[in-house]
This record gives structure tokens, C-alpha cells and sequence, in this order.
């Protein structure tokens, strides 16, 4: 499972520009319903008004422009030390 370090190097940014893309089409509308105090937001099928319910709504594209960004942002020797730690678990949990 050893992918050279360019390859997922180049990998990881295209993934962190698609995540924080998808974040901002998500959170713009989003964050609309939070500064409308009229707005609801549909949860568990339920349709709510209070601000929690609408911030909930809003930490999910944050979420994903948080993480598109550190991975855009991310080195080549952070990408290889992943790629490390995540070779010893899995030699750890299905062994060699």
C-alpha cells in the first residue's frame, strides 16, 4: 500500500481544494440560516428555529473548510510520517 510521497503529496491538496470548495458551497447558505431569525432548519425530521439547532447546521461546512485547509497547506514530511504511522497500524492490526 506504499503510494510515492508526490503522488500523495499531490493528493492531498487536490482533496483539501475539493473539501474546502464543497465547505463554502455548503456554508454560504448556512450560514444565512443562522442570521435569519426566521429560518428553520430540518432535524430528524423535525423542523426547529432555535439557534442550536441552526450553528449545528453551520459546523459541518466549517468543519470541512478546516480540514481542506490543513491538508492543502499540509508538507511533504507531515504526508510521510502519516503514511508511516498509518503502515504500523495496519501491519499492527492485519500483520505482514
Amino acid at each position: 500500500m506504499f503510494v510515492p510521497l508526490r503522488t500523495s503529496l499531490k493528493f492531498s491538496k487536490i482533496i483539501g481544494a475539493v473539501l474546502v470548495c464543497i465547505g463554502i458551497l455548503i456554508g454560504y447558505p448556512a450560514l444565512e440560516v443562522v442570521l435569519d431569525p426566521n429560518a428553520t432548519v430540518v432535524v430528524n425530521g423535525l423542523a426547529r428555529q432555535d439557534m442550536e439547532a441552526k450553528i449545528f447546521a453551520l459546523l459541518i461546512p466549517i468543519l470541512l473548510i478546516v480540514v481542506g485547509v490543513v491538508l492543502s497547506l499540509s508538507k511533504g514530511n507531515a504526508i510521510s510520517s502519516f503514511n508511516k504511522l498509518r503502515d504500523e497500524i495496519y501491519s499492527g492490526i492485519f500483520g505482514k
